[in-house]
Parts: structure tokens; sequence; C-alpha cells
């Protein structure tokens, strides 16, 4: 009963550190704020469920208060006959559930949550088994015995603080890397006598240097995040590799590999903010918010042939190396190619060579031609879902006018293509390494990969427009920045695109919302 001698949380069922005279106190491991009558009215109920349960597994007329002086034999036969069975039961039961908690990912990158598979367990009935197991510790006399009781304290808390840390990863809270840290900690504590559970032990020891180093990110101390993060990726590196040949957590592999790519991620933020010493960081924070609720959001409404792609744990980190080079650009380094214009903003386009062939000539003087064009394509496009069944509105379309060509050239099949896209590469090749201390440099929300598929299908659409159009491939060959205006709803590049001047290039709030 000595378990429940100490004030502990309502909420998940930790210990609370008693503060003398306090009235409430707040849990380290989920956050919750309590009042110490609270914390009080729960130990006692706790208290009354373990004597009940003593009550069943303690024959009637054995003290445990009096174990130093009962008989090793019989001690041993209680354990053996009424206790061990109920305690194999449950550890089973939680074992089992631990396992498949932990095939969860643990961590989620700052501003961004992750919900786990179901779990039926919660943490404030681990530590009441942690509690049950330990109050009859006395009984245990053979090394088996103490070996069961050891494993039962282990699982319940390693397993209770995991719980804890899956409730906080699933909602976003500014403190939550400080409690996540204290969960990690103490679950790798609770594990470091036991070998069996040692590949976990070392990943919650990578993780809370990883929660760490979030902390330091939201407190402005990018230079000690930069060094706790690159810690965590490189023991969890190393712990993912002997998890993939660990019978009992290869299950956990890929979640590892996630919490790498969030790990990454955040040191994409610490490096950015390391490079602009002289940028607010709490606007930056700001707009990092902005741009990672964004992503999430995307991630839930753009599906179809995008579905795979959004999905991709890489995807953040490729969206923060992104923004880690505008903000090298605002501190001074030529780090984004800017399109030659002046504007208030410049938004980002994806530049793409575009392949395609046609048949021309006809009858006898029929031939395959092939070219490739440059096309370019907001690279803000997944701010707008409607654009994925439209790609042609944000795309330089190429094929919108037809070059001037002679009946005898079309019929001879002298005709060289079926597009014109000189302006576009004008634009293009006039783009230059730039540092951009002023204006407002839009941050882009999709990848290279995404801009691929809609460029392509940007070139299937125009197929049943242009029938003698063939098979055609995009290939993502540069990011630049475009100087414009944003005046209401409107986007209006400053350059000369002609009349290929995307049509939509996203939702222009959002857009405005994510500017640094």
């Amino acid at each position: 009963m000595d378990e429940f001698a100490e004030l502990r949380c309502k909420s998940c069922g930790a210990s609370l550190a008693s503060q003398p005279g306090a009235t409430s106190l707040k849990c380290e491991y989920c956050g919750t704020v309590q009042q110490v009558i609270e914390s009080q009215k729960y130990i006692e109920q706790a208290k009354a469920e373990m004597m009940a349960w003593m009550s069943k597994a303690i024959p009637m007329g054995y003290n445990l208060s009096q174990t130093e002086t009962m008989d090793p034999v019989a001690r041993h036969n209680i354990f053996m006959n009424n206790v061990k069975p109920s305690l194999e039961a449950s550890l089973d039961e939680y074992r089992f559930g631990f396992i498949t908690a932990v095939a969860n990912q643990l961590i989620a990158v700052p501003f961004r949550t992750i919900v786990a598979n179901s779990i039926k367990h919660d943490s404030k009935a681990l530590f009441e088994f942690d509690a049950r197991a330990k109050s009859v510790s006395a009984l245990a006399v053979d090394d088996d015995s103490k070996k069961l009781i050891s494993e039962c304290c282990t699982v319940s808390t390693a397993y209770a603080m995991t719980l804890n840390n899956l409730q906080l990863v699933a909602k976003y809270d500014a403190e939550r890397y400080h409690f996540m840290y204290n969960n990690f900690n103490s679950a790798a504590e609770a594990l470091k006598d036991s070998e069996r559970y040692d590949v976990l032990r070392r990943r919650f020891e990578a993780l809370a240097k990883a929660c760490d180093g979030m902390t330091k990110i939201m407190g402005n101390n990018s230079l000690e995040a930069k060094n706790s993060l690159s810690e965590a990726v490189e023991l969890l590196g190393k712990v993912k590799s002997e998890a993939y040949t660990n019978i009992d957590f290869m299950s956990m592999g890929t979640a590892i590999a996630n919490e790498i790519v969030a790990c990454k991620s955040a040191l994409e933020i610490a490096q950015s903010l390391l490079n602009s010493p002289e940028i607010d960081v709490t606007e930056v924070l700001k707009t990092v918010k902005n741009v990672m609720d964004e992503v999430d959001k995307e991630e839930h409404s753009i599906g179809g042939i995008y579905s795979t792609q959004m999905k991709r744990p890489e995807r953040n980190s490729d969206i923060f190396a992104m923004v880690s080079m505008i903000l090298s650009s605002k501190s001074g380094e030529p780090s984004i190619n800017v399109v030659k214009g002046q504007g208030s903003y410049y938004i980002p386009m994806w530049v793409l060579d575009l392949k395609y062939s046609f048949i021309g000539g006809s009858m006898l003087k029929k031939k395959a031609v092939e070219v490739t064009e440059t096309v370019m394509v907001s690279a803000m496009f997944t701010t707008e879902p409607k654009i994925v069944d439209q790609p042609r509105v944000a795309t330089t379309d190429i094929f919108k006018s037809m070059p001037e060509t002679t009946m005898m050239q079309r019929v001879k099949g002298n005709q060289s293509s079926m597009s014109m896209g000189g302006v576009v590469t004008q634009a293009y090749q006039s783009a230059a390494p730039t540092a951009m201390s002023s204006g407002k440099i839009i941050v882009p929300t999709s990848t290279k990969q995404e801009a691929e598929i809609l460029c392509n299908a940007y070139m299937d659409q125009c197929k049943s427009t242009h029938p003698k159009l063939q098979m055609g491939k995009s290939t993502v060959k540069a990011l630049v920045f475009v100087p414009c205006e944003i005046n209401g709803d409107m986007i209006k590049l400053s350059i000369n695109l002609g009349n290929m001047v995307p049509a939509n290039f996203g939702n222009v709030m959002t857009i405005k919302q994510l500017a640094l």
C-alpha cells in the first residue's frame, strides 16, 4: 500500500511532486493541473481497489505486513497458487499491448499531431498494476518469482509512460515536448535493467533527446536544439537497424524511420533559425506553424493520384528544406533562384522539362516529332484542392497557342512543335541565385514529386484537345521564385508570360499566411 502513500495524478496515475502548502499541482507527465484534494480522493479510491484485489489474491488469515516472520515455504506457496496466476494473466495482456503501442510513431515534428492506432489500456490502470505487483513482492521468494515481479513493474511503468506520450503527440500544445521528455526518460529508466527491452530503452533515450531539442527550438535556443536533434537522429538510426532484427520489436522499425524523419525536419527548423539570427523567431515559428497546418490539411484532403506522395513522411522534411533555403536567403545568402523583376511578394514555381511527341505530316509523309519544352507550375497549387482536377489552371499552358506553320509544312511533316513555351524559357533563364533581405517570400507547399504528377496530368488533359499528341513526360529541373503583387484575391506576376500566366496559383488567403 506504500505505493499509493504519495500524491498521484488523477488523470494518468503518475507520481506528483509534493509542494508544501500548495493547493494545486501540475503533473509533469501529462500536464494535468489538479487540486491536491482531487489527488487525495483518487489515492483513496485506488487503495480501496487494491485492498479488494489483495483480499482475493491472499488467503484469509495472512497479513502481508508480517511477511518477514512468515515461513518462506508458506510465502512461496501463496505466491505460486494465489498471486502468480493473476499477475501473469495481466502481464501477458499488458506486454502485448505495450509491443502494439510502440509500433506507433511516438514523436511528431513541431506543430504536427499524430493519432495512434487504437490502444485499449490506459496509463492509470497500468500504474495501479505496478503498485499491486510491488505490494506482493515480499511473497516472491525464488528468482523466477522475483523476475516476474520485476517485469510486471518494468512493463507497466514503461507502457504507462508510452501511453501518456501517445496522448500528448495526438494534440498540439506548446509544452508537450517537456512532458514527453519526462515520460521517455522515466520509461527508459524503468527498462534499464531489462536485457529483453534494451533496444526499446535506447529508442526512448533517443526520443528524450529529440524532445529536448524540440523544446529548445520553441524556446529559441536553436544551437543546442541542433545538437540534441543530431544526436537523436544518430541514435535512432542505430536502434532502427537493430529493431528490424529483433523478433519482439521488428514491428516498430517503420515507426522509428518516421521518427528519424520528424527529427530531421525539426533539424531543418533549427538550422533555418540559426541561419537567420536577425529574423524575428516568433514570426518565423508562426509561419512554420501555418505551413505545418497547411501540410497536414493537404495530407487529409488531397488523394487520388497524389495520395501516396502526400503521405510520405519525407514530405515534411522536403518542405522544411525549402523553408531553410528561404531563411538563408533572407539572412544574406544567395540560396534561392529568383526570376528577374520587382515585386512585394515572391511566389514559388516549379520549372519542368516537358517532353512530348506528336505525329506530323499526312499520309505517306507521317512521322513522329519529339519536343522538349519548359513549363512552370505554381508550387502553391496544393493549397487549392480543386486544382487537382484542373491541372491546366495552375500551369503555364504552352498548348494554348499553336506555332505558326504553313499548310505545306504540316503536310510535309516539317512542323517542329505543337506548343509555344519560349517566353517561359526566357523567364526561367533570367533566374539567378539571390539573397532577399526585402520582400515577402512564400513557402512552397508542394514538392517536386507532386509538381511532376500535376504536369503529367496536364499533359493527359491536353491530349483530349490535341489528338496528335503522343506520350509525354515531365521532370522538375528547378524551383524559382517569381516577383508578384497580391491585391485582394488576385495574384499578378511582375514578369511577362504572355497568355500563359496560370489562371489559379492556389488559395490566395492561405498563400499570404505562408510568407516569410
